[in-house]
């Protein structure tokens, strides 16, 4: 099939993640205060959307903490910092049975299972964007955004064929990122790109800017900024993202 590159290519970068990286980098931030000076450096260096979760600023275990959610938040905003600001929804999937011949009741010290509410807690109550196309009745219209998420152990394994395969399930009028994981992250930066798509990077995917060598969110959005324009693309700031995906920029509380 004929080469689709995407000519204007916009950065996500995932900042911290909930994975068990906090011991394994000094670079993974933990504190809100940590994670907001890496969205801030990020956006510096060319990303025009910030993923972010939030940690327990002294163990690095992930949280849900609406409060941590909120100073994050407010520490970006009143940076006067322009960026799209992405907050998960995700943690609160995990259902652990019990042994085989007694699967319940579930592990209860192993199951996070949150409904819909409560995973959602957070971004009602910081409102990080606001998509104009999201109606009263809970339907969303084009255009869509989708990430591509591949070689997560419980997700699409991390091969071409597959990866092409969603993207040629993706609805021509929506827009769409994929990335990979570790030492494939910036393999992906480029695959995607000439898929006709948009790129993630950062330390909740992998945390080496080569081998043996670690890196910082920014260096790692620095280095996607070189390949993309190395392919002879564009890179996008957060104005134009708004434009594309029907947000609506939100000004500090």
């Amino acid at each position: 099939m004929p080469l689709s590159m995407n000519r204007e290519v916009f950065i996500t970068t995932a900042i911290t993640g909930s994975g068990s990286t906090q011991g394994k980098s000094p670079h993974v931030p933990r504190s809100p205060e940590q994670i907001a000076n890496s969205a801030i450096e990020d956006a510096k260096a060319g990303a025009a959307i910030v993923h972010c979760h939030v940690r327990d600023p002294q163990s690095g275990a992930p949280s849900r903490d609406p409060k941590l959610y909120r100073e994050l938040t407010d520490r970006i905003r009143d940076s006067d910092t322009d960026v799209v600001l992405n907050l998960t929804a995700g943690m609160g999937g995990d259902m652990v049975f019990g042994d085989p011949e007694h699967p319940l009741p579930l592990n209860s010290d192993a199951t996070d299972m949150i409904g819909a509410s409560e995973r959602m807690a957070h971004v009602i109550e910081c409102l990080p964007w606001f998509a104009t196309q999201l109606v009263k009745e809970g339907i969303l219209k084009s255009p869509a955004m989708v990430q591509l998420c591949m070689g997560v152990p419980w997700g699409a394994p991390n091969d071409m064929n597959t990866f092409m395969a969603m993207v040629n399930n993706i609805p021509e009028d929506w827009f769409w990122s994929a990335f990979s994981l570790g030492r494939d992250q910036m393999p992906y930066v480029a695959a995607a790109v000439l898929a006709g798509g948009n790129v993630r990077v950062g330390l909740e995917d992998n945390i080496f800017l080569e081998r043996g060598v670690l890196a910082t969110n920014a260096q790692l959005v620095d280095k996607a900024v070189g390949l993309i324009e190395g392919l002879g693309a564009n890179i996008i700031g957060p104005e134009a993202v708004r434009e594309k995906l029907g947000l609506v920029k939100r000004a500090a509380n």
